[in-house]
């Protein structure tokens, strides 16, 4: 990540560089490498993205980082999570190659253990593991909406969108180009502001002195409503050229 943004921020000639273009768009903040200025810098970006003044913010982090778990984007804090590539380990990390030697010669010395995986096997799994921790930022509870972007070709694999989280997998759709997942995520958001306003426009056409009917029939269009927003996920992955979405 240090190294993509230090490669946004070299200045295009008399054009502004990719970070002043995100910038411009929306405040970009930086995941710290120190702990202590984590709840600064989480502070200020809740606060850029309060601000009806602004267009709102955006927050890069790595995978099995800082705010991989235990912080919190519901709601308007986080409507879209996008991950980049598949965060495997370092396969030169001691740790990580003591663990898949561990797991190989435990399958290799008794097979009849259905249970055990290999190293191999495990190596991935941890990989995707952190993949649907940092999806599961942007969806927080059941009434939450946003979009999922996993931009890497290898996530329209079968066998890769298997491990996703059951949530997501119903969900996954592929994109043939960047303008078709582009043109998907703009209808999905159309789509939530309009059964937001529908629901308003409801609201404000039944007085609570309304009959028993009229009641009931409020209550119905409520939960039609949450359920439609409880299945409204996005996902998008792209395939080589193109793109998969849901």
């Amino acid at each position: 990540m240090a190294d993509c943004i230090a490669a946004w921020k070299q200045p295009m000639g008399p054009s502004k560089s990719i970070w002043d273009r995100i910038n411009h768009h929306k405040k970009a903040f930086i995941e710290p490498k120190n702990k202590q200025e984590l709840g600064q810098t989480m502070d200020d970006f809740y606060k850029k993205v309060a601000d009806a003044n602004t267009t709102g913010a955006v927050f890069f982090a790595v995978c099995r980082g800082k705010v991989s778990e235990g912080v919190d984007f519901a709601d308007s804090r986080g409507r879209a999570v996008v991950v980049t590539g598949i965060p495997y380990a370092s396969s030169r990390d001691p740790k990580v190659i003591l663990k898949k030697k561990f797991l190989d010669d435990v399958q290799a010395s008794d097979r009849s253990v259905t249970t055990s995986i290999s190293g191999n096997e495990w190596y991935k799994q941890q990989a995707i593991r952190a993949v649907n921790q940092a999806i599961g930022r942007v969806i927080r509870h059941r009434k939450d909406y946003g979009a999922i972007l996993l931009c890497d070709e290898r996530f329209a694999s079968p066998a890769i969108i298997s491990q996703l989280s059951g949530w997501v997998r119903p969900f996954v759709k592929v994109c043939n180009n960047f303008g078709e997942a582009q043109g998907q995520v703009t209808k999905f958001f159309k789509s939530i502001e309009s059964v937001k306003t529908g629901a308003l426009d409801h609201l404000r056409s039944n007085s609570y002195g309304t009959h028993q009917k009229g009641t009931k029939t409020f209550l119905s269009s409520t939960r039609r409503l949450c359920r439609r927003l409880a299945r409204m996920h996005h996902f998008v992955a792209p395939r080589k050229s193109r793109y998969s979405i849901h």
